[in-house]
């Protein structure tokens, strides 16, 4: 069991430092030991030979102390043990129980210095274990006495009218707060009685889950546990002589010791079943079947490195052999490596390939080829499927699993997961498909803009897979699936990328694509879709609105994330600012900011004629004042949409760029101005599965476009926000700051 040192550690560096320093050193310091002990230390350069230290104890009870000072048996222990270089003050400090002027200067051996510092940090044990014999020794025949060391912990001492003389027992009731100790703690209190008990010298331990009956009568609340109770019997001989303070101090901080045990055993146990919890969550999932429409099976092992030697070893027999005696056949070992890597990627692939075609059209093909699931049993339960690729000799030794065809077609039927979001976004660039989370791990990990130096490397397969997509792609994929608290959430991925957008005779094609998604989400119970990067573009289907129209009964919501996109503009706008500069590109996001600017009485400039007829109709007339077109006048902040290198060379020294797209601006004044991040936030620490960045922003953060999709789910919102239609601000950003989003910039 872990245990805390009577002795103050705090106390003996200070005293140490004191009598090791050449010179005096000033000192009035006041400081808090476990159990809300109080020191006050003082010592000046004009008397260095002297320490006063004082010292305040709680009270185990309202009759443990006296009114003032401790009761005359503690001041004669107090003199017994620290004579030599102590005595006791009075009248002591106020606010504190005891008072003693230190003076070492008469031992002259550093080591008895060093026992008497040892000793006098131990001053907290001999005052509580005085006043705890004192409260023993007014016990009487019979009865119970509640001692108060910690209040939201006290414990009892009782003696029953049958108990042998000088029998004594501590009652302490145990409360923790997670479930998971509760569990934990009831498992080491019952062997704690077992071997506890298992000695014969050793007092009598005990534990049950209702009180004993030493306590009947106490109130209820100090009844009420849900780690029941903890009793040891003390002896006369555990309160003698040098034995008292151990004894009290254990006894004092009993409840203290078992809470910190139980939270290193629970860590303890968390690591070392780890990997059973690991197998364990394999077989459940495949009794189960849970998760997505993904038929998975194995989650995956790890084997030694001896295991894997073996496997090298027996693998190379057949190419071995052949060589060895003259007959060797370099087709032969190109297609049996090939076969065999085949063989063993797809029966550990965490999903079932094998179509049941296959089986009926040649069904001996059952015993001479495994399949995925087939070889799951193999590390989910014990002593089955044995072969490795031809289960026709598990057959044969009759250790095929009996579950083996079952798990098979159950496997291939799968289970929809019921989805509260989707987030449906599309490839950036043609290297955006190596940052996808089922693109190369290492690159996805980290954003986009943050090239390799291999990526030239594999940049033909990424120009290949752009063309198969462009041929083949006919629906949305599933990219990842994320958790956050009950809500459970995926990113779909139009197999069309940046380029394609722009293309007018693409638009019919990608808009088929968005709306065979929608209409499988809404089939499938989603109850939002949020539409990322250009999936939303006016030009393309009016920010989601042509979906809505067409489709008015639609029961998933389509979100486009402007409200929460504008908020998080406003919010990265410094409080103090009196003028903006409006530019680039108009859109939803544009417009909104500049019009709630104009509604705060920030002046809004702009320098081009047609968006500033455009954004004046929208702007409601009594704030019409606050808009102004120039090209002369030009303030330091800087908000809009695609601002071009023209534009920005233009800006004065120390301009802030404030991003109103999903794409961030090309950073050409980089060295003399400040360019804010494309509207997003970092996501809540609870979010699980969060393994790739989300295009070119850092790790754990995402869109306020994409966010604003989980917040509307979060918040079981029913309505649309698509078109022109616009959820409101505060409202949505007060909604996400509630469930743990956090701004990336402050105003």
């Amino acid at each position: 069991m872990a245990f805390f040192n009577s002795g103050s550690r705090a106390l003996v560096e200070i005293l140490t430092r004191l009598q090791s320093a050449e010179t005096p050193i000033p000192v009035d310091h006041t400081f808090f030991e476990f159990g809300s002990i109080r020191y006050h230390i003082q010592a000046s350069e004009t008397d260095p030979d002297n320490i006063y230290l004082s010292i305040s104890t709680p009270s185990l009870s309202h009759e443990a102390l006296p009114a003032t000072g401790l009761p005359e048996f503690t001041l004669q222990e107090a003199r017994k043990l620290y004579h030599k270089f102590a005595e006791i003050v009075e009248p002591t400090k106020e606010g504190y129980a005891l008072t003693l002027k230190l003076n070492f200067s008469g031992l002259t051996r550093p080591k008895d210095r060093a026992k008497a510092t040892s000793q006098i940090s131990r001053l907290q044990s001999v005052v509580l274990s005085s006043q705890l014999k004192d409260m023993l020794g007014r016990l009487g025949p019979s009865g119970t006495t509640k001692l108060v060391y910690n209040q939201s912990d006290p414990f009892f001492v009782s003696r029953m009218p049958a108990a042998p003389a000088g029998k004594i027992s501590a009652i302490f009731p145990m409360r923790f707060r997670d479930d998971t100790d509760t569990a934990v703690a009831a498992s080491f209190f019952q062997e704690l009685q077992d071997v506890g008990n298992s000695f014969a010298g050793a007092p009598k331990c005990s534990w049950s889950p209702i009180p004993p009956p030493e306590l009947r009568g106490e109130l209820v609340q100090h009844l009420t546990t849900n780690g029941g109770f903890v009793s040891f019997d003390i002896f006369s001989r555990h309160v003698k002589g040098k034995r008292a303070a151990k004894t009290a101090w254990i006894l004092l901080n009993f409840q203290a010791y078992v809470k910190y045990h139980i939270k290193c055993t629970r860590s303890y146990i968390q690591s070392r079943m780890r990997k059973r919890e690991e197998i364990l969550t394999e077989v459940i999932q495949n009794a189960r079947l849970r998760g997505s429409a993904d038929k998975k099976t194995l989650q995956g092992t790890i084997h030694p490195f001896a295991e894997h030697l073996v496997y090298f070893l027996l693998f190379a027999i057949p190419t071995l052999v052949p060589t060895l005696m003259g007959r060797g056949s370099i087709i032969g070992v190109l297609l049996y490596l090939s076969y065999v890597d085949f063989m063993n990627n797809m029966g550990h692939c965490n999903f079932e390939l094998v179509p049941k075609w296959i089986l009926k059209v040649f069904p001996p093909m059952k015993y001479l080829m495994y399949t995925p699931s087939f070889h799951s049993l193999h590390h989910t339960q014990f002593r089955t499927n044995y072969s490795l690729f031809m289960p026709f000799y598990d057959y044969i030794y009759n250790t095929m699993d009996n579950s083996t065809d079952e798990l098979y077609e159950r496997t291939l039927k799968g289970t929809e997961e019921t989805l509260d979001l989707v987030h449906l976004t599309h490839m950036t660039s043609v290297q955006s498909t190596y940052h996808l989370r089922i693109g190369v791990a290492s690159i996805a990990s980290k954003p986009s803009d943050n090239s390799v130096w291999y990526m030239w490397m594999i940049l033909p397969m990424a120009w290949l897979s752009m063309v198969l997509a462009w041929v083949y792609g006919s629906s949305a994929f599933i990219v990842e699936s994320l958790k956050l608290k009950k809500f459970k959430m995926q990113t779909w991925a139009i197999p069309r990328y940046n380029f394609q957008y722009g293309l007018i005779c693409e638009r019919e094609s990608i808009n088929s694509l968005i709306e065979k998604a929608i209409l499988d989400a809404d089939g499938r119970g989603v109850r939002v879709l949020s539409l990322g990067l250009l999936n939303q573009e006016k030009q393309l289907n009016r920010s989601g609105e042509l979906f809505t129209q067409k489709y008015p009964n639609l029961r998933v919501r389509l979100v486009d994330g402007s409200g929460l996109a504008t908020a998080v503009v406003l919010k990265s706008i410094p409080l103090e600012t009196k003028r903006v500069f409006l530019c680039g590109t108009s859109s939803k996001v544009t417009q909104a900011a500049a019009t709630t600017l104009c509604e705060r009485g920030v002046q809004v400039i702009m320098n081009q004629k047609k968006a500033y007829d455009m954004l004046k109709l929208q702007v409601p007339e009594r704030n019409t004042i606050y808009l102004k077109l120039s090209s002369d006048e030009i303030p330091q902040i800087w908000i809009g949409d695609n601002i071009d290198d023209m534009q920005q060379r233009r800006a004065q020294k120390g301009t802030i760029f404030v991003p109103t797209s999903q794409f961030p601006l090309k950073k050409t004044r980089k060295d003399d101005c400040t360019y804010l991040s494309s509207p997003a936030m970092k996501i809540p620490e609870i979010m699980q599965n969060v393994h790739t960045c989300e295009n070119w922003h850092p790790r754990r953060v995402m869109s306020a476009w994409r966010i604003a999709g989980m917040v509307h789910a979060l918040e079981g919102w029913d309505m649309h926000e698509c078109g022109d239609d616009m959820m409101d601000t505060e409202k949505v950003w007060s909604a996400a700051i509630k469930h743990g989003f956090i701004p990336l910039t402050k105003a």
